[in-house]
């Protein structure tokens, strides 16, 4: 109820009944096979022969070993057998197979003072329970445990105190550490101590169970103090070598394009320009808030470190992680934002656990780099307006307590109060914040349900929106179903559909690469959801969308978005049945039903006029009264491969807000003529390269409101007609509304349409 969701708990004590520890005493190869090994264990009461193939295996070693019988926590049982011809009498463990974490590149290696022959439930130690909380992006103070427990505080309504304000230090040396900061905008403080003579080595048990059960790996005692305080308190540290830091001091500066940097997983990172780096007196030594470098590693060999806690701007942060697709937990952290005035009370926390748990002493105070100190932010609050939004009556003293049992300074001498919210909460912002942290920690389940009025809503119509409904209709009518897709898209699948990367619109700050540009065409988005149907066996699909495309003006530079419908259609024409053949869908087909789509809408008659796009395999422009108001065709295997598509899929695309002028506003209904119709047919003898939709159009603007009906029913090309031609055959119906028509009136509009045929395109009667 607090906003802190227990999204799963796991106990810290697995089921591992039937393990035991053991000591390696002895280990020797086994003969044909490269990496496994025959392991002589002492298991306190007997010795065991055991077969292991981890590479980190060594004599002298206390190890968790599953006896025969033993059921691990993955389920996988154990019993004596041969390996390799070798008898193995068990198996040594590793943290995986332990369910004690993900960690399964070798055996799990044990204190040295673990007791041989003891169940190894017993040297984990008593049972525990591990939360895991959802914590929303908002609330970074509770990325610690220290957040937590003083959220529980504030919902007994006790008032909590920081255990880092009684940390205590021993007098530090004279020496100082320099450190500069050419990049107070990402990085408005920064916190540098130095340590000397430490010993690197194992942490304690009690430091490796909470790493582990928080599911981090040990690494050595230092390493794991700043992971531990980062989990205790949410604020992130970096231990540096000194001994590696040219010059001993710290320049906080941003990279340069280009510029090299390779980080302790071993991997080399091309930055950009702004990426904000940790440097020495010459090179990069950490990615700022993210990871340090392989350069200044603390190893076995270190003596001296230096001890970073710093504050750095979430806007840099995130923007480096999205550039370089780096996260860590660090990175997490600070990305939210974490507290910019509990960089030093950390860092006194961390000093503290390392002097105990690696010896050492300081060398030099903290040297606290803070140019301008970030103040909690002053926010103006009404009681009264918070009890009128929530409806409730809550007395002024119950929200004192609340806010500050919250960590704000409430000054309530004055109307409105004026409350300061801490640092470590960047979400309270405005006085609404504050009544919601009200509401919250009173608890939402108090909150009656009212209706204290009715709210009628009068709007005015809206021609387009009324439009784009009856679109949707029209189109569900013709069996298509209606799909919704994300407007963004990646690069790659953007760029099938666009004339060139500059009229691209791409997003300065995307979720992923696969979100990165908003799609310059439906077909961007909608062919994902041909190819998620497929991989499960959907092979009849007839998909529609209506939504946005954008794309960038190449003279202007301004985004141009327009309203459109697309449709993709695959799969079979007919459901197989013993009286229909099975056949595939077809242009032919997806052309009738946007012919059918556009009749639907009373456009005038539509036209297809074969063209060339990138995308298609062959496709055409549709055309109304020459105005193009779209495309259709059939996608390319090229385009269907980017997509893992190995079906033939038909698309068509048309932009509604060029549709919408010249759709009627209006309809005027007509009676049917009661007079017969006369039909004639026609072929005429045309160019081969000119579109019958062309010859369709003379046909209509020459014959007039009579001619009611005209279809084309044969195209013929061969030894009866002259070479580079070709032969159209049209069926004409005419029909008047007052009378039945003539012969002579027929002829007469017949003689026209010829005459109009030949002068425009050359076209002849077929003999």
């Amino acid at each position: 109820m607090l906003g802190l969701e227990v999204e799963a708990v796991y106990p810290t004590v697995p089921d591992v009944e039937g393990v035991v520890i053991g000591e390696v005493l002895e280990v020797q190869p086994i003969e044909n096979s490269a990496h496994l090994k025959s392991c002589l264990v002492d298991l306190g009461q007997q010795r065991a022969q055991i077969v292991c193939g981890a590479p980190n295996v060594a004599a002298g070693q206390k190890v968790p070993v599953a006896v025969p019988g033993a059921v691990l926590p993955n389920g996988m049982k154990i019993s004596r057998r041969k390996i390799r011809g070798v008898l193995s009498d068990g198996m040594i463990c590793s943290e995986a197979e332990l369910n004690l974490s993900d960690d399964a590149e070798g055996i799990m290696v044990l204190d040295a003072n673990a007791p041989v022959g003891e169940a190894f439930k017993n040297y984990l130690g008593k049972q525990d329970y591990v939360f895991e909380l959802g914590i929303t992006p908002n609330r970074p103070d509770c990325l610690g445990a220290i957040g937590i427990a003083r959220e529980i505080c504030v919902s007994e309504g006790r008032p909590f105190e920081s255990p880092l304000k009684h940390v205590a230090l021993p007098p530090a040396g004279n020496e100082t550490v320099g450190v500069d900061i050419l990049a107070p905008d990402a990085c408005p403080r920064y916190t540098a101590r130095l340590i000397r003579n430490v010993k690197i080595g194992p942490s304690p048990k009690w430091l490796v169970d909470r790493l582990r059960a928080v599911g981090l790996r040990s690494i050595n005692n230092v390493v794991d103090v700043t992971n531990y305080v980062m989990m205790e308190t949410g604020q992130p540290l970096h231990a540096f070598d000194y001994d590696l830091l040219i010059g001993g001091r710290i320049v906080v500066r941003t990279a340069k394009d280009g510029e090299k940097f390779v980080t302790l997983d071993g991997k080399e990172h091309t930055l950009k320009a702004g990426n904000l780096l940790i440097c020495d007196a010459e090179r990069a030594v950490a990615l700022a808030g993210i990871m340090g470098g392989e350069n200044s590693e603390v190893s076995e060999n270190t003596r001296h470190i230096l001890l970073e806690s710093a504050y750095f701007a979430p806007f840099s942060i995130r923007k480096t992680t999205r550039q370089l697709g780096i996260s860590t937990d660090s990175s997490r952290r600070f990305e939210r934002g974490v507290d910019p005035n509990g960089a030093d009370l950390a860092s006194n926390r961390a000093a503290q656990l390392i002097l105990e748990l690696a010896g050492g002493e300081l060398s030099s105070d903290l040297e606290d780099a803070y140019p301008t100190p970030i103040t909690p932010v002053e926010i103006a609050f009404r009681p009264q307006r918070n009890n009128r939004v929530l409806g409730l009556e809550i007395a002024e003293d119950e929200m004192k307590t609340i806010l500050v049992n919250l960590g704000c300074e409430v000054d309530d001498g004055q109307s409105p109060w004026v409350v300061k919210a801490p640092t470590y909460r960047p979400d309270l912002e405005r006085e609404i914040d504050l009544i919601e942290e009200v509401a919250r920690v009173y608890g939402y389940n108090q909150i009656p349900n009212k209706t204290l009025d009715s709210i009628h809503l009068d709007t005015t119509a809206n021609a387009f929106d009324d439009f784009i409904d009856r679109v949707r209709r029209k189109a569900a009518a013709l069996t298509l179903s209606e799909i919704v897709t994300l407007s963004m898209v990646s690069r790659r699948q953007a760029a099938e559909f666009s004339g060139s990367d500059e009229e691209l619109l791409t997003l300065i700050n995307p979720l992923s690469e696969d979100m990165a540009v908003m799609r310059p065409s439906l077909f961007s988005s909608m062919l994902n959801s041909v190819a998620y149907n497929l991989n499960r066996k959907q092979i009849d699909l007839r998909f529609f969308e209506v939504g946005n495309v954008f794309r960038v003006d190449s003279e202007t530079r301004q985004v141009v978005e327009k309203k459109a419908i697309g449709a993709v259609v695959s799969g079979r024409k007919f459901m197989p049945s013993w009286e229909v053949k099975d056949q595939n869908i077809n242009f032919f087909d997806l052309k009738g039903i946007v012919a059918e789509f556009l009749a639907q809408l009373h456009l005038g008659p539509v036209q297809f006029v074969a063209s060339q796009y990138k995308f298609f395999e062959y496709g055409a422009d549709l055309l109304v009264d020459r105005q193009k108001i779209g495309y259709i065709g059939k996608f390319k295997q090229s385009v269907l491969k980017l997509y893992d598509i190995k079906r033939d899929v038909f698309g068509v695309e048309v932009f509604l807000d060029d549709v919408f002028p010249i759709v009627p506003s209006s309809l005027q209904l007509s009676k049917i003529s009661a007079f017969p119709p006369v039909e004639r047919d026609l072929a005429l003898v045309v160019n081969d390269d000119l579109p019958s939709a062309e010859l369709e159009r003379i046909i209509r603007e020459a014959a007039g409101p009579l001619l009611r009906e005209l279809t084309l029913f044969d195209l013929y090309s061969g030894p009866q007609v002259p070479e580079n031609k070709k032969s159209l055959a049209f069926s004409l119906v005419f029909q008047a509304d007052d009378r039945t028509l003539t012969d002579e009136e027929v002829n007469h509009i017949l003689n026209q349409v010829l005459q109009a045929a030949e002068a425009k395109v050359g076209a002849v009667l077929r003999q």
